[in-house]
């Protein structure tokens, strides 16, 4: 059995990151409609900051550790919050890529830092270039359901 004690360190920053106001207030806002892309693009940016803090707890040392075996390791976790919003960009049409291409979990926590940034660039990039404020008042389906 995995001493869970030694993960808390690196849970820490996660945990009190979602448990949040600013995770609970990005959360409400995500479900409330933009009126323009400075709303969108200035949520975003405030949300990164902290997914970026969060990403930037993570070692090399610590990427293939789970807290219970046989789940997800910190890795896995760290590069899933890294290359989701690559999906997600996806419904509204925006083209949003890593530079690297990589299926595997890296083996570098910065690599899935850097990752992160770069791919929360392109987001603010590609909602102040491809989408205009009505655009963000569209429904867009997700997973079967409407979602603004």
């Amino acid at each position: 059995m995995v001493d869970k004690i030694q993960f808390l360190p690196y849970l820490m920053p996660l945990y009190s990151y979602l448990f949040s106001n600013e995770w609970n207030n990005m959360l409400i806002l995500s479900k409330t409609p933009k009126k323009n892309n400075g709303d969108f693009t200035t949520d975003w940016s405030n949300a990164a900051k902290g997914t970026i803090q969060v990403l930037e707890s993570l070692t090399d040392e610590t990427l293939d550790q789970a807290i219970v075996e046989g789940h997800s390791t910190l890795g896995w976790l760290g590069w899933h919050i890294a290359t989701a919003p690559v999906f997600f960009t996806g419904f509204v049409g925006l083209e949003v890529k890593p530079s690297t291409e990589q299926d595997e979990v890296p083996n570098k926590a910065s690599v899935i830092l850097n990752t992160y940034k770069e791919i929360s660039e392109q987001v603010v990039s590609e909602v102040e270039k491809e989408l205009t404020d009505e655009m963000l008042l569209e429904e867009v389906d997700s997973f079967g359901t409407s979602t603004p």
